[in-house]
């Protein structure tokens, strides 16, 4: 499989893959399970590179599965991004949450130098019931200073 029947772009890929990157990202199974881990790195790895995706390291926690005895677990969920990603996103990072119901860790992408725009205005209404919150108001907005536009107030 290769990227150029999927276009170039800005690529996130997240979820459960069922595969691991390394074999350092599973523990607990026997040695026959250990030959089929190494297989499955080693064409997993093939698509990564294929795909010219790079994997998110993970923050939080080294295992995203665990076997409910608590003793086999896996980095099988991530996600990996392409170079477009990184270069209109920034640097992203992917947090694994502890678990709760699931086998399945909680996985939290954040990715910086996002602009947002500017914050939306919020108000507690809860000051209005303020008996001197009208006079506040008006001794704040007399006691300003403005020089230039007033828009940024």
């Amino acid at each position: 499989m290769s990227k150029g029947g999927f276009g170039g772009g800005d690529w996130c890929v997240i979820g459960d893959f069922n595969a691991v990157l390394q074999l350092d990202e599973r523990r607990g199974v026997n040695s026959q399970s250990m030959l089929d881990v190494s297989l499955e790195s080693r064409e997993f790895n093939n698509l990564v590179t294929d795909m010219d995706l790079m994997d998110l390291p993970v923050l939080g926690r080294k295992f995203t599965w665990f076997h409910p005895n608590g003793r086999a677990m896996s980095r099988i969920d991530r996600a990996m991004v392409s170079e477009e990603w990184v270069n209109f996103w920034g640097i992203s990072s992917l947090w694994v949450l502890p678990r709760s119901v699931s086998d399945h860790c909680p996985l939290i992408l954040r990715s910086g130098n996002v602009d947002w725009g500017p914050r939306p205005f919020r108000f507690n209404n809860h000051w209005l019931q303020n008996k001197d919150f009208m006079s506040l108001v008006e001794d704040s907005w007399r006691g300003q200073q403005v020089v230039g536009w007033m828009g940024f107030i």
